[in-house]
């Protein structure tokens, strides 16, 4: 992660970091996801989670945050369970977030 973090020069743009070797349970645990938030110092009703995967939507929910599934590696029908489903990033925008942290967990 260090080699694509430095590869990529996107250091100054992130808070925190967490990958597999620091959490002993993977997705869909939520484990990854509470490590994040403690790094953050950041309330999960304050965060949403993008994911692929319908695993990493399993395990936002279960550490209390939002998720907005992409359809980019798997169909929309195996991330439902997600608040709101988008094909493309471009999808989105803040407003659409926003509204989705002021919902929590509630599906819109």
């Amino acid at each position: 992660m260090r080699l694509a973090i430095d590869v990529l020069g996107i250091a100054a743009h992130l808070d925190a970091v967490v990958t597999g070797d620091d959490i002993r349970h993977g997705k869909p645990a939520p484990d990854v996801f509470l490590l994040c938030l403690q790094r953050l110092g950041m309330p999960a009703d304050r965060c949403v989670v993008l994911e692929a995967a319908p695993q990493g939507v399993t395990a936002a929910l279960a550490a209390g945050i939002p998720a907005v599934a992409l359809t980019s590696s798997r169909p929309a029908s195996l991330l439902g369970h997600a608040q709101l489903v988008v094909d493309r990033l471009s999808d989105l925008d803040p407003a659409k977030l926003a509204r989705l942290i002021a919902q929590g967990l509630a599906n819109p």
